[in-house]
Order: C-alpha cells, then structure tokens, then sequence
C-alpha cells in the first residue's frame, strides 16, 4: 500500500493541531506498535511545547524531514544546558530540512511557526512501549504546568541567537 502525503493531507493535519489542547497532532503511517520504524507525520503549531526527553534504548534513533514550517531541533547537555553545536533549525526549502538524532540524546523541538515534520524513529524487538520509550529530565517544566510557557519562549530565543 501507499500512502500519498499532500498538501490537502498537511492542511487537515494542522487544522487537527491547531484543535488539539497540545496543540498537536501526530499521524501514523506505521501499521503497529510491533514495527521496527515508525513513521509518522508530526503537525504542531508555534505554541507547542514538548518536554525535552531521551531515548535510552540504542535502537530509538529518530529522523525528521521538514515538510512544512519552521522548528528548532535543541539539543541539552545533561545538566539541561542549550548544545548549540547540536542544535539546529529545520524550514522547508531551505538547505537544512532534515536531522538525524542518535539514542541518549536529551532534545525537543520548538516551532517557530505551524509545522509537519516526517518523523521515524527505531524500535526494539519488543515494539513501542509507552512506559519506557522517554526518560524525562529534572530541569524541564512537564508539559501543562505553570513554568512551561515560558520555558518554550526560553527555549525559541536560545535557540533562534545561537542555532
């Protein structure tokens, strides 16, 4: 089967984000949780905040392509400090659209306007498992608490002077 993404695909997610209380949508394309890649299609809006996380399993790389929009991909030292050797900004069209990011890195990524990211990231053998598929940091406000608006206006300024 193919799956065909288009601009009318793009357009339907976003309006999806745009309604969500996360301000995001995530579109699988992958058939399972059991699959080895997972693909999906990330939409989320400029107010999104993700919470900065790892992935410790050696088989959860992640990979995104910009397919529309603007997004810094920040990456953390472990004390939660920008590496903006790491970081880096993603538009379509531009001459940076993709990034390849290794197991055991702390990152996130922050919009800067309404975005659709082509997303795949490594499974294990045992398939998805919500419960240990993120370890989560100390230093980041979690998403919905009173510190996290401001920890993403944080995070966009850092990483739009130094990226």
């Amino acid at each position: 089967m193919i799956v065909r993404i288009t601009d009318e695909l793009l357009d339907s997610l976003l309006e999806k984000a745009r309604s969500s209380p996360r301000k995001r949508f995530m579109h699988t394309l992958h058939s399972g949780a059991w699959e080895h890649a997972h693909r999906m299609l990330n939409a989320f809006t400029a107010g999104s905040y993700g919470r900065p996380h790892r992935h410790l399993n050696p088989h959860k790389s992640e990979g995104f392509v910009i397919l529309r929009g603007r997004v810094a991909v920040v990456a953390f030292d472990g004390s939660g400090n920008l590496d903006f050797q790491q970081t880096t900004i993603l538009e379509a069209g531009s001459s940076t659209v993709g990034a390849d990011i290794g197991p055991n890195t702390w990152h996130t990524l922050v919009a800067f306007q309404d975005s659709v990211l082509y997303e795949v990231k490594g499974q294990p053998d045992e398939g998805y498992d919500p419960n240990t598929d993120k370890e989560f940091p100390d230093w980041a406000p979690e998403e919905g608490t009173e510190g996290a608006p401001a920890y993403l206006e944080q995070l966009k300024s850092q990483s739009l002077s130094r990226a």
